[in-house]
């Protein structure tokens, strides 16, 4: 039997389907469940696609649309199309196709994807470049620093980190329930810094915490009980992320990061493939400083790519 394709937009009827796939799929993560892309859905018109071979559901594009354009997804660090089977390339490619087509039919003249990382897929798999790359374009790219555990512990430091760890103050890192505190000291260090501030809010953060105890972590560096640096960790499938770090600007606690770093590393650098420490970009160029600093971790710069469609001049 031949691909029959039918696409249709998310409901709120489809949630307990959605989310379902997404736990199955090879490239979902828990930002792709209902419960946290909805966190925002004030801010944003839903416009995620359902994808369907002969009834049976192949894949999900989150996404959202303004005007004429359609992302997946400014609220998301990484949208992309979620899918579990592995199609045949020119299949796939056929596939993304009526994608695009349906989007032309409804519309849309320019959709604009951001790529979900190959360290965050289940197993390793560029999949979805094949069908993007017959079809699209680059728009841009990111870079994650990336730690690869296979890599020995005790090769990862240079001689930087080490010399900084060597005078780190005595702190004690754990786990933490100190979300006010810890929200505070990174809207001063963001404002004070770079003029920004997090993207989420603490009631924000609070509530995706809620949602997902088992995925969102808070670890703070303490001396005395109190909180001088702490890190927000997103926990995926395989991959231990920070989300988050910051610290109070005095130059002591700057090693106190080194030291909180360096221990979260020490304790889960088994249990997870990869660990992330995210990107380091400000106004779309790599800010050295920081690249440089995870550098001396001992990770490793990864791509993430933004492609872009130009869906009115489909043919």
């Amino acid at each position: 039997m031949g691909i029959k394709i039918h696409i249709k937009n998310y409901t709120a009827a489809d949630k307990t389907t959605w989310n379902t796939f997404v736990e199955n799929s090879y490239n979902g993560t828990f930002i792709h469940h209902r419960d946290y892309m909805d966190y925002h859905a004030d801010r944003f018109d839903d416009y995620s696609l359902m994808l369907y071979d002969n009834g049976k559901l192949i894949g999900l594009i989150p996404a959202h649309r303004i005007d004429n354009k359609l992302f997946s997804h400014n609220g998301l660090t990484f949208g992309d199309w979620i899918n579990s089977k592995n199609f045949p390339p020119q299949l796939l490619v056929e596939i993304w196709k009526h994608v695009l087509f349906y989007l032309k039919q409804t519309g849309i003249d320019d959709f604009y994807l951001k790529e979900i990382p190959v360290f965050l897929t289940r197993y390793l798999s560029h999949r979805n470049r094949l069908a993007f790359t017959e079809t699209g374009q680059i728009n841009k790219k990111a870079w994650f620093s990336v730690i690869d555990t296979r890599k020995p512990l005790d090769k990862l430091l240079n001689t930087d980190r080490k010399q900084n760890l060597a005078k780190a103050p005595d702190v004690v890192v754990r786990e933490s329930d100190d979300w006010p505190i810890f929200w505070n000291i990174l809207q001063e260090n963001l404002k004070r810094r770079h003029q920004t501030a997090p993207v989420h809010s603490l009631d924000e953060i609070l509530l995706l915490r809620s949602n997902f105890p088992e995925n969102i972590k808070l670890f703070g560096g303490y001396r005395n009980n109190d909180m001088l640096a702490g890190a927000v960790v997103y926990i995926y499938r395989n991959v231990f992320h920070f989300q988050y770090i910051s610290t109070y600007p005095e130059g002591v606690n700057r090693r106190v990061i080194d030291k909180l770093i360096w221990e979260l590393l020490q304790n889960h650098y088994h249990r997870y493939d990869f660990i992330s420490l995210g990107t380091s970009e400000q106004q779309g160029k790599i800010y050295e400083p920081l690249a440089y600093w995870k550098y001396s971790f001992g990770a490793e710069p990864v791509e993430q790519l933004f492609w872009y469609f130009d869906v009115k001049n489909m043919e």
